[in-house]
């Protein structure tokens, strides 16, 4: 497939710097110049920017896959809160993909909400629907984007599409979001993994030293070896360790989600402060390099924990790729049934 950066993208896509929203011109991009090659498709697809016209029939397509109570669906005002792109077809939507920044003084973004009508899959729409996003992230000054896709789909399709498009699987997120797909998962909440990708170069923690004991560096070793052999930096950290960053647990109607805390990881006291959450019921469940921000505008690295005292997850219905299995075995034996 062809760059979209440099081709159609261009003449009409407008970004605004200001919003930092990508606003659409008239966009008709076909499926066949997306992919000249594949002559053998009959499917014609374009993609463009959604309106509010468009949300019952984004969420006619969350609901058939979540289920009918599936309770994030998109609103209007996300469609002016982050970046969206949908897919169409014969004049019907048959996907729908998002970016958002979470925190805008960051250059970091969060790609979400990537749905395809099962009729219409492997016909490279979401790949096409991920480049898209990544040209306006990249606009933007994305400088990585994190994605969280899901653990509910034994196919692990949407985990092997990220990893398709370059991201590196670093963990999972046990019970995060409750009530989704309640006739396979009862009252679990859907568990994600986490992965990142560097839009400045390669993930790494670029000579920073990771103040963790053996088990968690072995883990992260098995995990992503690149990412480990970067880890052996000797760079230490200026200022005093930030304090953890707390993530509250969704609320749902059967169950609410998991509560979760990032450490961070490359101060002398990061170990202690990662062993006392472990003693309070913490277990490590993912690697994120490079996410934190000093008050002296260095980055730095978390270790991503989730509070798992009285809950205990059914890893049966946690599907992850070869990538994530040794971190699946990990967190099974300490918060599994």
């Amino acid at each position: 497939m062809r760059s979209l950066a440099r081709s159609w993208i261009d003449e009409r896509v407008e970004f605004s710097p200001a919003t930092h929203r990508t606003t659409a011109r008239a966009v008709v991009l076909s499926y066949h110049s997306l992919f000249p090659t594949r002559g053998h498709m009959d499917l014609s697809v374009s993609f463009r920017h959604p309106n509010a016209t468009d949300l019952p029939k984004i969420n006619r397509l969350y609901r058939r896959e979540y289920g009918d109570a599936y309770p994030y669906q998109l609103r209007e005002d996300d469609l002016v809160s982050g970046i969206a792109f949908v897919a169409v077809a014969h004049g019907e939507v048959v996907g729908c993909a998002r970016a958002i920044r979470p925190n805008p003084a960051t250059p970091v973004f969060l790609f979400g909400g990537m749905i395809v009508d099962p009729p219409h899959r492997r016909h490279h729409i979401a790949k096409a629907l991920t480049d898209l996003r990544f040209d306006a992230v990249t606009r933007a000054g994305a400088r990585v984007v994190a994605t969280e896709p899901v653990c509910c789909q034994p196919s692990r399709a949407s985990q092997r599409n990220m990893i398709g498009n370059g991201f590196v699987p670093l963990g999972i997120l046990p019970a995060k979001y409750p009530d989704i797909k309640p006739e396979t998962l009862g009252d679990q909440p859907e568990s994600l993994t986490f992965a990142i990708r560097w839009l400045a170069g390669d993930v790494s923690v670029e000579g920073r030293q990771l103040h963790l004991d053996d088990r968690l560096l072995h883990l992260l070793h098995e995990t992503s070896a690149s990412l480990s052999a970067s880890a052996d930096g000797s760079r230490r950290m200026c200022g005093l360790m930030p304090a953890p960053e707390h993530h509250e647990p969704m609320r749902g109607t059967r169950a609410d989600g998991s509560a979760f805390v990032d450490v961070p990881a490359n101060w002398p006291e990061s170990s202690a402060a990662i062993a006392e959450f472990e003693r309070n019921g913490y277990v490590a469940c993912a690697f994120l390099p490079g996410l934190g921000l000093t008050d002296c505008g260095e980055r730095h690295d978390f270790v991503r924990l989730v509070h798992a005292r009285g809950r205990r997850v059914r890893f049966e219905h946690v599907h992850v790729t070869e990538h994530l299995v040794p971190f699946k075995e990990y967190l099974a034996e300490r918060c599994g049934e």
